[in-house]
């Protein structure tokens, strides 16, 4: 009778390493997955990142222009800048939004202030980012 067991249950020593098997590949396949996800998300942010600084420079470059309010472009290592908006397809001049007087208490040595709002898009590798900038320019006193 021992004999007769022993023959009905030879391939199941099989089939459960098949399924081993098989759910370890699942596994495996589901990290392979879960890791090139990853590396995209994260290759996607570094690049959105470099846009952003490259239109952080821009902005620093329209910073460094005021009181004129003429356009500009130039690069920042890789990446690309120019004055303007997202949607401008060329350099756009900054805005002058007029003139206001200091609020008191700010500083006694300084003549009325003239805004500006200054736009920069930085673009990387095909992201684009924008910053907006409200600027309050003074002039000293002489």
């Amino acid at each position: 009778m021992g004999k007769k067991t022993l023959r009905n249950e030879r391939g199941i020593a099989l089939i459960v390493a098949l399924m081993i098997l098989l759910v370890l590949t699942l596994i495996g396949i589901s990290a392979i997955s879960t890791t090139t996800f990853e590396n995209r998300i994260s290759g996607n942010e570094r690049v959105g990142n470099n846009a952003f600084y490259a239109a952080e420079a821009g902005i620093e470059v329209g910073f460094s222009r005021l009181p004129t309010v003429s356009s500009f472009s130039g690069s920042a290592g890789d990446a690309n800048y120019q004055s303007g908006a997202l949607s401008d397809t060329t350099p756009q001049s900054s805005v002058y939004l007029g003139k206001t007087v200091v609020p008191e208490g700010e500083s006694i040595e300084l003549n009325d202030a003239e805004l500006y709002q200054l736009n920069a898009t930085g673009r990387y590798m095909g992201a684009r980012k924008e910053i907006e900038a409200h600027v309050r320019y003074l002039h000293p006193k002489f």
